[in-house]
């Protein structure tokens, strides 16, 4: 089974899958075919999602935030102060 879509995923202005809707092979297969890099959404679709690797402090080399951690209302702020601009999905 898919995961749940937490926003609209749209490809030149066609809907592929809507908000709530399991994405099945069939949705990636189509993304893939239309080398869809990166997905805008909102910082609360974040939530409950889990960290796949150690975050860093770029100038101590601290862990941040260690990896296995769920973002949530604690996490999320830490994420913006460290100013991220891009979240990688990895999957099972």
């Amino acid at each position: 089974m898919g995961r749940v879509s937490p926003v609209d995923i749209e490809i030149k202005g066609e809907l592929v899958v809507k908000k709530g809707d399991r994405i099945s092979a069939r949705h990636i297969r189509k993304i893939e075919g239309a080398k869809l890099k990166l997905l805008d959404m909102p910082k609360e679709a974040l939530y409950g999602q889990v960290i796949a690797k150690d975050i860093l402090d770029k100038t101590t080399g601290e862990i941040v935030i260690e990896a296995n951690t769920v973002i949530d209302e604690e996490t999320l702020p830490v994420l913006e102060e460290l100013n991220l601009a891009r979240f990688k999905k990895y999957s099972k």
